[in-house]
């Protein structure tokens, strides 16, 4: 049944009380100093939070007193 509904859709297009497609839009994550909120350098405006979370390991691991400043 399932598969008649849909191709039966299809054939028709949707109908005017079906939903608008859904969209969801992917935000960057920032590494910024805690005192301005400004980005620590280029390479700080990363497209997830585990990369965002993998550079700033990498960055207080070579720089321990960035701790509670980033």
């Amino acid at each position: 049944m399932a598969q008649l509904r849909s191709r039966s859709c299809r054939l028709r297009g949707n109908g005017s009380l079906a939903p608008e497609a859904v969209a969801i839009a992917q935000e960057p994550f920032a590494i910024v100093n805690t005192g301005d909120l400004r980005l620590f350098d280029e390479l700080s405006l990363l497209g997830n939070e585990r990369a965002a979370a993998t550079r700033m390991n990498e960055l207080l691991e070579a720089n321990p007193s960035l701790r509670r400043r980033l």
